[in-house]
């Protein structure tokens, strides 16, 4: 993701900018770095994608109680969306990053699909 939210030409041999540097064994943020990421931050995009999300015919998202990588980035997004006023869906289950993948998509995710999507006869 650096590669799209912080590429750098310039920076060689790895074309990026990093959020962090290592600095006399210390991790140091890089300010610069950490703004651009947050243009596609989709906590900070809610309120200027608004219009377009508000077009949406369902938004579900979920993750396991346990996730220690999204769990808490993703009940701030519940936040800012209800902030917003955008319809979603959001749930945790039991379960870390990855685990029940196969019984949530069966249970859940393609049932909510099979409702939200419309399909013109003829398709």
């Amino acid at each position: 993701m650096t590669a799209a939210f912080s590429s750098n030409p310039k920076n060689k041999p790895f074309p990026v900018d990093l959020q962090y540097s290592l600095v006399d064994g210390k991790w140091r943020p890089n300010p610069l770095a950490q703004k651009r990421w947050l243009r596609f931050d989709p906590i900070e995009m809610v309120e200027s994608h608004k219009d377009a999300l508000l077009t949406l015919n369902g938004f579900r998202f979920d993750c396991g109680r346990f996730d220690t990588l999204v769990v808490d980035a993703n009940r701030a997004l519940v936040k800012s969306l209800n902030k917003a006023n955008i319809p979603h869906e959001y749930s945790e289950y039991y379960a870390r990053h990855g685990e029940k993948r196969n019984l949530r998509l069966e249970l859940t995710v393609l049932p909510y699909f099979s409702k939200k999507l419309k399909f013109s006869d003829g398709e």
